[in-house]
């Protein structure tokens, strides 16, 4: 039970919490207990306060007792009751639980109460807090008015709130930023909780995308008294993937994909629609040709369409705009069913959350959906599928959402649902709103108007943030060391820069704070003061640039015509709403607004921002100056850290501990605190966060001359030879090539790793003197830089990303060992790189040697191999449109095999590789984890386990590994042996297709004699024989018709293996589920029969015996032909299985029925050209005399009968040369 009281003039306003204290007619009985505290009157109260802490007690009756404490609510003195405590049981007050009070008790009071040390005594007055209590003669009425716990702190809901919470379900709750989504959607689950008068027998459900949103409520929940309850206790808190794992039994053994792979599938299904277009001689219109080439509008409308299909197609039409059209509809209508029927085929061995259907389950008595807008359709309808009775509550804002262009609002609405708006921001002050707004006009110029009718144009303030405006500037690069303002708020804990990616890590070192977050990151947070920092400087706002007119225009109402709008720049104007809305005091937008590229767009927006910052002074001037920002102390940065980690924003709270919390690491003073004279600070450039040069231009002479060098040599212009020398005079080299600029680049960067422009000077210059000048200015200080200010590539990474370049270096390495020395740490460090589209690439330059054969092959050697730190090769890197999550190891393993050409140099580098890895004891994990491979334009998942067969080197590898770790081995699940892997071919393979194969069929491919790889699995795995399915024997890899069943039998013929043997041996039943056919199947020249290769070995003829065993109709089945053909050489002639066989069965217990089986006349044709058969005719057809002399005497002719000839006759295949079957045949 929690009360707040708040003074003021006229009337006294008590707030309680409904979900805890019921109807406000309960209260009525602690009137005269909160009279006497108003009054004063603490003795006849009999005043208690528990030793050493901020809690009080009074006396309610001769038992009971009062528990309360003093606390500040929106800068007034409240009294906060907690709790009646029965019979003087303390420890029995569940509000004094550490889960509950943390926020409002000293630090040491839940240490206390685990000890056991409740220990209350006589108190005379209360603190400070309270230190105006009314008179008895001025005592006030009191007026009981609801309040919610939220976010470590009380706030009463506004009607419209109230409203939303007891709306039926279901329901959506549409709401700006501030607004209360989150903390209505605690509310609704607090008010069904509170309703259970048992366990429920389902579980509750809170769900959103975001995993740090889903931790942070989780934690807000924990806070509650309803989360202490049994039923509170069955509240799930879930991401939608999580929730997805959950509930989708049947994806455990699938891999996830994301919008990539999807992106992939799209562009291979529109270019086979416009291959059978071409073929059909079908003409397209230019406007359906724009329409396909837009697949980032598509990937959207399926996110769209997915809730609609396949129940309601006719919905679509009057949806949206982007589906009037009905060629274009049907086509996205088809595409997204074909991708669907692919997508959900038993065999997939891959799923996409946004795409993937549940049924109707009913799982949940209530599930509240945070951050809707953020979800596909059809995920919003598996939720509701997931809700019992249709018992959901979706929470969204489309201004918010960082994804989609479309809103699903219409979607959800079409459905029956109840809808309830919150218009009113009560986290923003009036001029930060009026820049919020501003944003969104320009986004709904540039979309065209609203997502859907239902969509807010502009947010509205509360009428307690209309009377504080709050403060906003617009603060020029330029002008950033100057604004001391910013500077002092960056050493406090209420300030925060929002930032995109790419430019965190200059936003830590430009304003000296660990408080740096993404629009994505700070997302469902708030901080007083907000910088939004470069936020603009992306490519879509340069897009944007050219596409707006910075005169005023009156935004639309509901969204125009495509023509009119394009609904790509949706996303990133959120981003920019979203940031703007985290400040609750003031906001500085950081941007540079003479960029060209985006002046028509920052140009009307800084003066927006201008005219409300001199509203700003001319307020301050009316003696209401804004504070003076004290410097955080330690503790409030530990507070902030242990606050953010309690939100699940690690990065930030590890960044403050790193800074502000380490062994001699105090509170950094402010530089503009300690100078008392601001005029001598030095200017800190944007980009470099460095001291400015006093004067830019006196401190580098010769810009002027290198740009004339550039410009004379890229227009074949003549150079002086005093010119030329400048450039490769030792003295100059360093301040002309390095720092000197050149269109925004280091003009060594710039002009020699252009290879063009190399040719060029090295034909001008000469090429020995520039290669003695590089080698004088790669230095390993320069290699770890980046290439030009404002990027994160280093040079290093940079030489390592181009074959010319990595040459070069590799060079240099060998010409300085030390400097390799030097640069292998960094060699082997990652760094993330956001790429122009947006997407980010996280690698290390040796990675990035790793994904190109020959670039590794340059750069690597022994001596470099041996160097490498052992943990480096699991390392992950992503590189879109080559890798996901894929550790080095696998990259350099598949590398190498791409790279066969490299023989000796690859065996090399494996040699050295192996002792390593075997000495440093393998670790499971990195054994088998699985990452993303790009092959054919489609993302292929592999681990290390998986690669390593891929190349007869790694095939030894594995072996080292299995005989040095055998325990490890075994402890590799079999289902990972057994499961199938999306593969190319093999490196022999003929064939150009992707096959599919597991572990087991790659090892088989390599196993020798020497290593017999597969054999050493039945060592490891007792009950491999009887886990293995039998259809992994004779499944096809690809259309050639090989199955795994034709390489043991193979490796039978050779005695590479005795897998097959052992198999059958161990387990005949599986022998025995393969099909008669398969085993003298001949589907293509290059495959040979199994049953022709068991022929020929005495192990192969044991499984012949074993097999008849279990088919006692083996021979019958068998076409006879069969045994007398010569499909294959094996050894140095042609045979065929009745050669094998009278060779390897001399109790020709195989021999004698096939040949009786064959008959006379069959026979007298098979015996005319071969003397060991004819010798055995008198043998098998005692009853025709003296058959053998007459057939040598006369020939086959005497005895050939034409019907035999036709009978089972199967047709002879020309012998093929090669000795060994290879893997994939």
């Amino acid at each position: 039970m929690f009360i707040l009281v708040i003074k003021r003039h006229t009337v006294q306003n008590v707030l309680y919490w409904q979900e805890v204290l019921g109807d406000s007619d309960y209260l009525i009985q602690y009137r005269d207990v909160v009279s006497k505290l108003l009054n004063g009157d603490y003795k006849e109260a009999d005043l208690e306060k528990l030793a050493g802490h901020n809690v009080y007690s009074v006396r309610v009756n001769h038992s009971d007792r009062l528990l309360f404490t003093t606390v500040t609510v929106n800068g007034k003195s409240c009294l906060l009751l907690l709790d009646v405590v029965l019979n003087h049981d303390y420890h029995k007050s569940r509000f004094l639980k550490p889960q509950v009070l943390r926020q409002f008790l000293e630090q040491n009071v839940p240490e206390a109460i685990s000890k056991g040390e409740l220990t209350f005594v006589k108190a005379d007055s209360l603190p400070a807090l309270w230190a105006n209590p009314q008179s008895k003669e001025e005592e006030e009425p009191i007026e009981y008015q609801k309040a919610t716990f939220y976010n470590q702190t009380f706030i009463t809901l506004s009607d419209i709130q109230e409203k939303a919470v007891k709306t039926p379900l279901p329901a959506v709750i549409s709401g700006a930023a501030g607004s209360g989504k989150s903390c209505v959607a605690l509310a609704i689950l607090e008010q069904a909780v509170n309703q259970y008068t048992e366990v429920p027998e389902k579980p509750l459900l809170y769900v959103t995308q975001s995993a740090k949103l889903a931790e942070t409520m989780h934690s807000m929940w924990l806070q509650l008294p309803a989360a202490q309850t049994e039923a509170g206790k069955k509240v799930q808190f879930l991401t939608y993937q999580q929730f997805l794992a959950q509930e989708a039994s049947e994806l455990k053994h699938k891999k996830a994909q994301d919008k990539t792979d999807f992106m992939t599938w799209l562009d291979n299904h529109i270019a086979s629609y416009l291959n059978a277009a071409k073929a059909g001689k079908q003409t397209l219109s230019n406007d359906f040709q724009d329409f396909l080439k837009n697949t980032e509008s598509m990937y959207q409308a399926f996110r769209y369409l997915s809730g609609y299909l396949p129940d309601n197609p006719g919905g679509i039409s009057a949806r949206h705009e982007q589906f009037k059209n009905d060629n274009e509809r049907q086509w996205l209508i088809n595409a997204y069913t074909s991708y669907k029927k692919t997508h959900d085929n038993e065999k997939n061995t891959a799923f996409h959350p946004e795409f993937h259907t549940l049924k109707q389950s009913d799982r949940f008595d209530l599930v509240v959906v945070d951050e809707a807008q953020d979800l596909s359709g059809l995920e919003l309808k598996n939720l509701r599928r997931a809700a019992r009775n249709s018992q959901i509550a979706y929470c969204m804002d489309s201004n918010q959402s960082l994804k989609d262009t479309l809103s699903q609002r219409q979607f959800l609405l079409s459905s029956g649902v109840s809808h309830v708006e919150l218009p009113v921001t009560y986290r923003c002050p009036g001029h930060v709103v009026d820049l919020a707004n501003a944003v969104l006009d320009i986004k709904q110029r540039l979309t065209g108007g609203l997502a859907d009718k239902l969509e807010y144009a502009r947010i509205i303030p509360s009428e307690q943030q209309k009377a504080n405006p709050g403060f906003v500037q617009w603060v020029e690069p330029n002008e950033l060391a100057k604004n001391h303002r910013l500077h002092q708020l960056a050493q406090t804990t209420q300030f925060a820069v929002v930032t995109l990616p790419r430019w965190k890590e200059k936003a830590k070192e430009l304003f000296k704070t660990p408080l740096v977050f993404t629009p994505e990151e700070i997302k469902g947070l708030e901080y007083p003061h907000i910088a939004a920092y470069r936020l603009f400087d992306h490519d879509t706002c340069n897009h944007a640039s050219k596409q707006i007119n910075h005169t005023a225009v009156k935004s639309q109402q509901h969204r125009a015509k495509p023509e009119q709008g394009d609904a790509s720049f949706a996303p990133h104007f959120n981003q920019l709403f979203t940031a703007f809305t985290r400040a609750k005091q003031s906001l500085a937008i950081v941007e540079d607004s003479s960029v060209h590229q985006r002046k028509n767009l920052l140009t009307p927006l800084k003066q927006t921002t201008l005219k409300l910052t001199q509203n700003n002074t001319n307020n301050n001037n009316n003696n209401n100056p804004e504070p003076k920002p004290t410097p955080a102390s330690q503790q409030d940065w530990i507070n902030e850290a242990n606050k953010l980690k309690h939100l699940g924003k690690s990065e930030q709270a590890k960044a403050i501990e790193q800074q502000f919390t380490q062994p001699n690491r105090g509170v950094a003073p402010s530089p503009v605190v300690n100078n008392p004279t601001p005029t001598h600070v030095p200017a800190i450039n944007l980009d470099t966060g460095k001291a400015k040069p006093k004067d830019s231009k006196k401190s580098n002479k010769h810009t002027k001359t290198a740009k004339e060098l550039v410009k004379a040599l890229m227009e074949d212009e003549p150079l002086a030879i005093t010119e030329i020398q400048q450039f490769i005079n030792p003295k100059r080299i360093e301040e002309l090539w390095w720092n000197t600029p050149y269109q925004g680049q280091k003009l060594f960067v710039r002009v020699f790793f252009s290879v063009p422009q190399m040719h060029k000077i090295i034909k001008r210059i000469g090429g020995p003197e520039l290669n003695q000048a590089v080698k004088t200015l790669l230095t390993s200080d320069r290699l770890m830089a980046s290439i030009n200010d404002g990027s994160e590539k280093t040079l290093l990474l940079y030489m390592c990303e181009d074959y010319v370049r990595a040459r070069y270096l590799h060079q240099i390495f060998e010409n300085n060992p030390k400097l390799l020395e030097r640069c292998l740490p960094h060699l082997c460090a990652r760094q993330s790189i956001q790429q122009d589209g947006g997407e980010v690439t996280t690698v290390s330059p040796l990675f990035y040697l790793a994904l190109k054969p020959k670039l590794f092959l340059i750069l690597t050697s022994q001596y470099f191999m041996k160097r490498i730190p052992v943990e480096t090769w699991y390392q992950e890197g992503t590189h879109p449109g080559y890798c996901k999550e894929l550790p080095l190891l696998t990259a350099l393993i598949t590398t190498l095999w791409h790279s066969r050409e490299n023989e000796k140099e690859i065996a090399a580098i494996v040699d050295v590789l192996t002792p390593r890895l075997v000495e440093a004891g393998f670790p499971l994990a990195s054994l088998c984890k699985e990452g993303m491979l790009m092959k054919s334009d489609e993302y292929l998942s592999i681990s290390f386990l998986q690669a390593l067969p891929l190349l007869p080197e790694g095939v030894n590898l594995l072996w080292t590994l299995m005989n040095a770790c055998p325990k490890s081995f075994a402890q590799i699940p079999l289902e990972i042996w057994l499961g199938r892997t999306n593969q190319s071919a093999p490196a022999h393979s003929v064939s150009n297709k992707a096959s599919v194969y597991n572990l087991i069929d790659l090892l088989a491919f390599h196993c020798t004699r020497e290593m017999p790889t597969i054999d050493k699995l039945l060592d490891l795995y007792p009950d491999l024989p009887f886990a293995m399915p039998a259809k992994m024997l004779y499944r096809h890899y690809d259309e050639s018709g090989a199955s795994l069943i034709n390489v043991l039998a193979f490796q039978c013929a050779y005695e590479s293996s005795n897998f097959l043997p052992s198999l059958a041996k161990r387990n005949p039943a599986l022998i025995r589920e393969i099909p008669i056919e398969t085993w003298y199947a001949h589907p293509a020249k290059d495959v040979i029969p199994p049953l022709y290769s068991l022929c020929a070995s005495p192990k192969g003829i044991e499984v012949i015996f074993c097999l008849m065993k279990e088919c006692p109709d083996l021979l019958q089945r068998v076409p006879i032909e069969f045994w007398h053909q010569s499909l294959r050489r094996i050894g140095t002639e042609n045979h065929s299985p009745l050669d094998f066989l009278l060779k390897h069965d001399p109790d020709r217990t195989l021999v004698d029925p096939i040949i009786r089986a064959a008959g006379k006349d069959r026979f007298s044709q098979w015996a005319a050209n071969d003397k060991t058969l004819a010798s055995l005719a008198d043998v098998f057809f005692p009853e025709s005399g003296p058959l053998a002399a007459a057939m040598n005497a006369q020939g086959s002719a005497l005895f050939f009968s034409p019907t035999a000839a036709k009978e089972d006759h199967l047709p002879e295949s020309e012998p093929v040369q090669e000795k060994t079957m290879e893997p994939g045949n």
